[in-house]
């Protein structure tokens, strides 16, 4: 499959902060696999769109935890996540990542 103007229209990544962030339309597909917010218990503070982001530049980029950019959560939102992800997240997440890094480019 090579790629055309249409396709690499639909998967430029011009709008957003990183490349490694989430477009809408991904947010749409991962977000199902978050785990719900805890009830009884203290409202949810952080943004899991940014801290899945966070996890994708991160897993992208192979930086450390200590230089991660300022403008997505602290380091301890995204290092630890409350609640933890649960395995369908972890293996979504890997697989984004493979995504990104490969540049959306197919493999075989």
């Amino acid at each position: 499959m090579h790629w055309t103007d249409t396709a690499r229209r639909e998967h430029a990544r011009l709008s957003q902060r990183y490349a490694s962030d989430l477009t809408d339309r991904e947010w749409e597909l991962l977000a199902p696999f978050l785990p719900p917010p805890r009830r009884p218990g203290r409202p949810r503070s952080a943004d899991l769109r940014e801290v899945a982001n966070a996890i994708l530049y991160l897993l992208s980029m192979g930086c450390q935890w200590r230089i991660l950019p300022k403008d997505f959560p602290p380091v301890s939102t995204v290092q630890l996540p409350t609640p933890l992800p649960t395995a369908e997240f972890a293996e979504s997440m890997s697989a984004w990542s493979g995504l990104i890094c490969s540049g959306f480019r197919r493999t075989s």
